[in-house]
C-alpha cells in the first residue's frame, strides 16, 4: 500500500475556475492554506465564498508582469 501524497502547507492556485476552484477545494480539505488568483474578480470572490479560498482572493490580469505581482502579494501575505 503507497502512502498518500504531501499536500504543501501553503498554496497559491492561478484560476478560479471550475479546475482551480476544485484544486482549492480538494486542497483546503487536506489542511494546505490556499489563495486564489483570477484575472476575474466576480470568479475569485465566487470561489472564495464556495470555500475554495482559507485566506485571500484577488484579481490579477495573468500577463507576466502581473503573474509576478502575485506572487509577490501571496508571500507577502504568508510572510504576515
Amino acid at each position: 500500500m503507497t502512502a498518500a501524497p504531501a499536500v504543501p502547507g501553503r498554496v497559491l492556485v492561478a484560476g478560479a475556475g471550475l479546475i482551480g476552484t476544485s484544486v482549492a477545494l480538494a486542497l483546503r480539505e487536506r489542511g494546505a492554506q490556499v489563495w486564489l488568483a483570477d484575472a476575474d474578480e466576480a470568479t475569485a470572490r465566487l470561489a472564495a465564498d464556495l470555500g475554495a479560498a482559507g485566506h485571500e482572493a484577488f484579481a490579477a490580469q495573468f500577463t507576466a508582469a502581473r503573474v509576478t505581482e502575485s506572487y509577490r502579494q501571496f508571500f507577502a501575505s504568508v510572510a504576515r
